[in-house]
């Protein structure tokens, strides 16, 4: 059964990654075998990311709660001491899509598959951002202060000298909401 995944996923990429539903379609096949193998956790962010692609929130798995938790802890340090440098850490070090490429590429390399149709340009990771848009991550965790986290478009944090074109945005249970670019 994995081997015939993998397959799939061979003939898939060696057509290009060009619309949306090829995204879904790769990370739909990638999650099927995180599970057959049982390693999602060695690929949390790439497992964070298929699960993501699949759903329309994000409530019960454990690395979102984690980051999510650990998100909640950046913004309570935030309140005492008014130094964003923790939260932006927490969102760098969880969800940047340096990360999700480097687990990408290793999981890929480990099976054969050819990495190109993801890492050649940005047009793979723009149609990757348009699966996710506006798709919150939640926890059915008790936090103290974050509400809510998710990826927009919304153009309003942009500035002259960025060329971003998706932020992940948090709002708290107080009603602020911070943003940040994404990629």
């Amino acid at each position: 059964m994995r081997e015939a995944i993998i397959q799939k996923l061979k003939r898939h990429l060696a057509n290009g990654i060009t619309r949306e539903a090829d995204v879904v379609y790769f990370m739909s096949e990638v999650r099927k075998i995180l599970e057959h193998e049982t390693s999602a956790s060695k690929y949390p962010a790439l497992s964070f990311y298929a699960n993501w692609c699949l759903h329309t929130k994000i409530d019960r798995q454990s690395f979102a709660n984690d980051f999510l938790t650990a998100l909640d802890e950046g913004l309570v340090q935030y309140e005492s001491d008014n130094n964003a440098g923790a939260l932006f850490s927490v969102i760098v070090q969880h969800i940047s899509f340096h990360h999700l490429w480097n687990e990408l590429i290793q999981f890929c390399e480990e099976r054969h598959l050819d990495t190109g149709a993801f890492l050649k340009d940005r047009a793979s990771s723009l149609l990757l951002i348009d699966v996710i848009l506006d798709c919150p991550v939640l926890t059915k965790r008790e936090l103290k202060q974050l509400q809510e986290f998710f990826i927009t478009r919304n153009y309003s944090f942009e500035s002259e000298t960025s060329n971003s074109v998706a932020f992940w945005c948090l709002k708290t249970r107080a009603g602020q909401q911070f943003m940040g670019p994404l990629f």
